[in-house]
This record gives C-alpha cells, sequence and structure tokens, in this order.
C-alpha cells in the first residue's frame, strides 16, 4: 500500500474538474476497498462514502475536485495530466489526509460510527447538496459532520476555528442585458447596454456603503459587444459574486441589485435576464461539535487560533451546517505557502501526518496515540 503522500500525488496527476472526477472517485473507491471494514458507496454523483456502520456517529468530509488552473510552469514529477486543470485548492491533499486517516483506523476498536466521505464538485457548491439528496445518505444520519480546509498563510497544522458562521454565504448573478446594435456613426439609432453595466457598478458601492453588515460585491466577468470597430454594442454580459456573512443578508443584496437593474433597465428600455451559479450557503459551526475538535485539537498537540471573523471564502460544507450539527475548520498550510487557487500553489505533504493525527483524536477519544 502506498503512503498518503504517494497517493496524494497520484491524485495530483488525475485532476479533474467539478461534476467530472470520474477516475478520481474510481482511484479512491479502488484504495478504500482495501479496508474490509468499511463498506463503500457511490453517492450524489461521484462523491464515495466510506462507513463502518449504516448510521449515526461522525462524518468527516474531504472534497476531491480540481480547478481550471494550468500548473505547467512548475514542472513537477507528478503534474497535473490534464492540461490547464490541476489542484490549486488542495483537494488533493484533504483526500489524501481523509483517505490516511481511514486506513490507520481500520485495525482499531472504534467506539462509534464512522464516515468518511470524498466529496465531488465542492468548487461549483453542487457536491454537498447532491451528497444530502441522494437516497442512500439519507439514512446514514450522522451526528456530527467535520470537515477541513488547508489555509496557506498560516502556521503549518495550526487549527483556525470558531462558533457560529465560519465561512460566508456566496452567489454568482450571472446578468445579461439586451439592446439594440447600432452602427458606430450613429450609435443613438441602438440602445446601448454600456450605460447599464456602468450605472449597476456605481450602485453597487453605493449599496455596500449604505450597509452595516459585511458585504462583498465582485465583477467577475464583463462583456460588451464585439471586436468590429464599426457596431456600437446592443448585449453585454456582467458577472457579479456577492459575499455575506449570514444568508438571509445575501438574499437581501441580491434583491436589492435585481431591484436597481429593473428600475436602470427599464429607463433605458433594456431587457435583461439574472441567472444564479455557485451558490453556496453561510456555514454554521455548531457549538458542541466545536468543543469536540478543540478538545481533539489539544490531545493531538495542535495550536488553535480562535477566529474573530468567519473565513471570505464560501463553502458547500455549509449546506451540512444547515441539516446537521457540523464543526468546519481550517488548518495552517504554512507561512510561505503560495495562496489558493495561485498557479504555484502545491500541497505541503509535510501536512499530511499531523492532520491525520487530529483526525484519530477526533474519532477516537480514548486513544493514545503518539506519532
Amino acid at each position: 500500500m502506498i503512503d498518503s503522500a504517494e497517493f496524494r500525488k497520484k491524485l495530483h496527476a488525475l485532476a479533474e474538474l467539478s461534476g467530472e472526477e470520474k477516475i478520481s472517485s474510481q482511484t479512491i473507491a479502488e484504495d478504500l476497498r482495501e479496508i474490509p471494514s468499511f463498506s463503500i458507496k457511490q453517492v450524489g454523483g461521484y462523491s464515495i462514502l466510506a462507513s463502518s456502520s449504516p448510521s449515526g456517529g461522525f462524518l468527516l468530509r474531504a472534497d476531491i475536485d480540481a480547478l481550471p488552473i494550468s500548473e505547467e510552469h512548475l514542472n513537477l514529477q507528478y503534474a497535473s495530466k490534464n492540461l490547464g486543470v490541476s489542484h490549486k485548492c488542495g483537494h488533493d491533499g484533504h483526500s489524501a489526509i481523509l483517505r490516511g486517516t481511514a486506513h490507520e483506523i481500520s485495525n482499531l476498536l472504534i467506539k462509534k460510527p464512522i464516515h468518511f466521505l470524498f466529496q465531488a464538485s465542492e468548487e461549483n457548491g453542487k457536491g454537498a447538496p447532491a451528497v444530502l439528496n441522494d437516497n442512500y445518505f439519507k439514512n446514514v444520519a450522522p451526528d456530527f459532520a467535520f470537515g477541513m480546509h488547508n489555509i496557506p498563510g498560516k502556521p503549518l497544522a495550526e487549527v483556525l476555528v470558531k462558533k457560529g458562521i465560519i465561512t460566508t454565504a456566496v452567489v454568482t448573478l450571472i446578468i445579461r442585458i439586451h439592446g439594440v446594435s447600432a452602427h458606430a456613426s450613429s450609435p443613438e439609432r441602438g440602445i446601448s447596454p454600456i450605460p447599464a453595466i456602468t450605472g449597476l457598478l456605481t450602485f453597487n458601492q453605493e449599496l455596500l456603503q449604505q450597509k452595516s453588515k459585511y458585504a462583498l460585491i465582485t465583477p467577475t466577468y464583463i462583456i460588451v459587444g464585439s471586436e468590429s470597430n464599426g457596431t456600437a454594442p446592443g448585449d453585454a454580459q456582467i458577472n457579479l459574486t456577492i459575499r455575506c456573512h449570514e444568508t438571509s443578508f445575501l438574499v437581501e443584496i441580491c434583491q436589492d441589485i435585481q431591484a436597481e437593474l429593473n428600475r436602470i433597465c427599464n429607463v433605458a428600455g433594456l431587457k435583461f435576464s439574472v441567472d444564479e451559479e455557485d451558490r453556496f450557503d453561510a456555514c454554521l459551526n455548531d457549538s458542541a461539535a466545536v468543543d469536540l475538535l478543540l478538545d481533539a485539537s489539544s490531545r493531538a498537540g495542535l495550536e488553535v487560533n480562535m477566529l474573530d471573523e468567519p473565513f471570505p471564502f464560501g463553502e458547500d460544507f455549509g449546506a451540512y451546517s444547515q441539516v446537521i450539527p457540523s464543526c468546519f475548520f481550517g488548518l495552517g498550510a504554512g507561512i510561505n505557502q503560495p495562496p489558493l487557487h495561485h498557479p504555484d500553489y502545491d500541497f505541503p505533504d509535510e501536512l499530511i501526518e499531523p492532520a491525520v493525527k487530529l483526525w484519530r483524536c477526533l474519532i477516537n477519544k480514548d486513544l493514545n496515540y503518539i506519532l
């Protein structure tokens, strides 16, 4: 059996985008089938669930999907075989940690049911809802759910956690505006979407200044017209990614934006449509679940950083926290580690061992485990 660092490199080379994790999923399932004490099920698409018991107990979750980011310049021996796709968020490392934990506890006397979930489609927010809607998973009913993410820029293996909201609610609005194109010599004969785009961007900044709660609106994509220099554009698209600490406040912000968009377009004679993409619920950490993590962190000998504010990123683990008492936390990936989603990022293998130790201490409170 290969060690967990080698297994991470194997997954790294197989990097697949959200919803396309077929080979990664098969690789994980085949490896877990070496453990006779676990039943292996495919749930919610390409997600893999390994369980020591049909229901109850703890659910530990890792994610398995990659990102559309090139890493050819790194010249890694285990570089992704899928050009333009790579594990720049460290999901290969998360999966290697969970897989290593499953193998290490397989011969121990576990005092509670345990479920290891290797979840697909985290990056687009669709994986957790798909798992929750899976008929097999509905009967699992774990008592607690735990998830983690590596955090570059923080000391290696430092536990970052807080009670209450731990990750933000996020959604992207895909706004398409339709006017009328015209010859560039007489743009007044058309209906331009450009004033609507600029007006909306100005409104967004004014809206944030009016709100007392945390919110961030980031334009991530804007396209107007085409490269035809003789044509004044009639169509445009702008994508806005919105982040709030509370899901209810996110809904309020979206409603405000759509109301202003409706006003602007009605005045200008424009038509528009709005679609949602990549929605993430805020993740709410249960107090009792956090206490279990803090106890395990102490026994694992790991430093704890109790956060004052939630992480600014979205996490589809938030979907589990809506229905299962949950704890999501960060693990420091090293002070000098490049940031998540950066082309130079690569998961640090030295984080695997302390992370496995933490999971083991969480699973079995009475386990006297010394590395």
